[in-house]
């Protein structure tokens, strides 16, 4: 995990006091921190305008996954983790 993601999520962990449970959970309109968690197209909707907003339009589900495995696959191959 790069730093600046663990930063970044230990500091809304500690904001938020989620101490168990899902990370990333619905804040209600009046900053209540609720115990649901985000939903798929929550996200997918937070992340195609931000995408967007940094010049990536068009972005697909597909894109992510294969972005996600090609960073992460290498290292749990690495690890052994998923070794039989």
């Amino acid at each position: 995990m790069p730093a600046w993601v663990k930063v970044a999520t230990d500091a809304w962990t500690l904001a938020s006091g989620v101490a168990t449970g899902h990370v990333f959970r619905l804040v209600k309109r009046n900053g209540r921190v609720t115990a649901e968690r985000l939903g798929e197209k929550v996200v997918w909707q937070m992340l195609r305008r931000y995408a967007a907003a940094v010049g990536v339009p068009g972005i697909a589900p597909h894109d992510l996954r294969r972005y996600a495995e090609s960073r992460i696959m290498p290292h749990v191959l690495r690890s052994g983790y998923l070794a039989g």
